[in-house]
């Protein structure tokens, strides 16, 4: 028996993708060639919990906590809006979009703490860190540092007004991802669909 690499996600949607994908066309021209890894957006996705390496006997109890964590849980609309950096100072290491809500109580969060429990219930360690749902657009080199860092955060500050539109939570999905060396390849392995709203 071997393992996979497995994660808990949300897919964006096809409006979302074309939204961002515009907008990495903006970003690559206002940041030095090379300083960051763009995304591809076909692989954007929002984490809701990356379980890693997991032994393939271990996949049909992953797949049945997963649906019955998430039985009953309505479908959910947020906005794909505004950008960022992490860390929020000094060199970035990743360039973001954020998925937000107007709720003061996030769904977004209560789906991946809902996620969370499930998981650790099996024995994957806890969420340590604020849940910050979001779109990861880019990965900044290692070496970039100084001036070129200081480019790639003022290019992503510049397109903070960025607004993608809604992103409608139908369902949530764990997948496989496969690293090689052109890039990760995802696999949809299992879905859960949300209920309709009453």
């Amino acid at each position: 028996m071997g393992t996979q690499r497995l994660f808990v996600a949300v897919d964006p949607g096809d409006a979302v993708r074309a939204a961002v994908e515009a907008l990495l066309v903006r970003l690559r021209h206002r940041v030095p060639r090379r300083a960051v890894r763009w995304v591809d957006p076909a692989l954007m996705h929002v984490t809701l919990k990356f379980l890693g390496d997991t032994p393939d006997e271990r996949l049909p109890a992953v797949r049945d906590a997963l649906t019955r964590a998430l039985d009953g849980v309505t479908m959910l609309e947020a906005r794909v809006t505004g950008t960022g950096c992490f860390p929020p100072r000094g060199a970035p290491r990743v360039a973001w979009v954020a998925v937000r809500e107007d709720a003061a109580e996030s769904a977004v969060g209560a789906l991946a703490a809902r996620v969370d429990a499930a998981m650790t219930a099996l024995g994957y360690p806890p969420e340590d860190r604020a849940f910050h749902p979001h779109l990861t657009l880019g990965r900044v080199a290692r070496d970039v540092r100084g001036g070129a860092a200081a480019r790639v955060r003022a290019a992503v500050d510049e397109v903070a007004d960025f607004d993608a539109g809604p992103l409608v939570v139908r369902e949530v999905a764990l997948v496989r991802s496969v690293l090689s060396a052109s890039g990760p390849v995802y696999t949809v392995i299992h879905r859960v669909a949300l209920a309709a709203p009453r």
